[in-house]
């Protein structure tokens, strides 16, 4: 695991709230939504890497739960929906992980 401090990150993507239990079915569904909506997002940096993460330290009211997304370099096409969010992020700590696209979770 690594911590990444890059300054200033533009993100857009699904944000995850629910209870505990239920994250194991719905970040799947959230990842799933992303990589079928990805281009409806603008100015996404690398459209192979798609990013996701817990927010542990939350500052402000809805920033916290899990958070799946796009790193942009500017704000401009944005997909629709009150389950789309976007923001900023400083620090990233994560491990990467190389993976087959999975569609349908249920499968699984």
């Amino acid at each position: 695991m690594k911590l990444v401090e890059k300054g200033e990150v533009k993100i857009v993507g699904f944000r995850v709230v629910c209870p505990g239990e239920e994250f194991s079915a719905r970040i799947p569904k959230a990842v799933n939504e992303l990589s079928k909506r990805r281009n409806e997002i603008s100015n996404v940096v690398d459209m192979n890497t798609q990013l996701g993460a817990f927010v542990v330290d939350v500052t402000q009211n809805g920033e916290d739960g899990y958070w799946e997304w796009l790193e942009v370099e500017e704000f401009n096409r944005i997909p629709e929906g009150d389950d789309v969010t976007f923001g900023t992020v400083g620090k990233i700590c994560g491990e990467r992980v190389r993976g087959k696209r999975v569609t349908d979770h249920e499968s699984l």
